[in-house]
């Protein structure tokens, strides 16, 4: 995922203090920096942090499944990518989700929430382990990235990812689980509308969305 420099004026929201934006921006900038280190230094933490703060911006606030996010950039859905109902997990040991999460935390850029309600045949229960983010933090990222040329690929990909994690947890009668995916998949589908994007992973969406 690109990281683009920070301070420009386009990456502040209206109608906040520009004192609260600022500091916002010096937290992203350090995170920025340190994701230029070499990996044994934290750079690959500090670059999956940036990464999971980009998606998401594009998700609802609360309880944001860290496995979900850390997946979107490392699988591209392929030929088959309509068959089938488990998620794909990216779960390497080598490059833990908590060492990017723990980025975030040592900034309070996010914090730990509510885990997912659990489901049959789910995989790993570390898999339910949530973030939320603060609705500004998600405002400066959005303006800093709607206009970027990756971001409707992000997009496109998140709802294929969210699509499939709501669509499992319905199938397997997880319903609590199925509900709190679904304010993701909501929230998706209205920034892939306010965006103008089109494609058949968020039409696919869509249409569970509505069914």
């Amino acid at each position: 995922l690109k990281l683009p420099s920070l301070g420009h004026r386009d990456s502040v929201p209206r109608g906040y203090p520009r004192t609260l934006i600022g500091a916002v921006e010096l937290c992203l900038e350090k995170i920025t920096q340190a994701a230029g280190q070499p990996e044994e230094d934290g750079g690959w933490a500090a670059m999956m942090a940036m990464g999971v703060l980009r998606i998401a911006a594009y998700m609802s606030s609360r309880r944001i499944p860290v496995y979900l996010a850390i997946s979107v950039p490392e699988f591209e859905p392929d030929d088959e990518a309509f068959r089938g109902l488990s998620p794909v997990v990216a779960d390497s040991p080598d490059h833990p989700p908590a060492e990017a999460v723990g980025v975030l935390r040592a900034y309070s850029l996010a914090a730990a929430d509510e885990r997912l309600p659990p489901q049959p045949d789910a995989g790993s229960s570390r898999y339910n382990y949530t973030i939320t983010v603060n609705s500004v933090l998600q405002e400066v990222m959005r303006a800093r990235h709607d206009s970027d040329p990756y971001t409707p690929l992000i997009i496109d990909r998140l709802a294929w990812h969210t699509e499939r994690w709501m669509k499992a947890a319905f199938e397997l009668g997880a319903h609590e689980r199925a509900l709190v995916l679904a304010a993701h998949a909501a929230a998706v589908e209205e920034h892939a509308s306010r965006l103008g994007l089109t494609t058949d992973f968020i039409a696919f969406l869509r249409g569970n969305l509505a069914s």
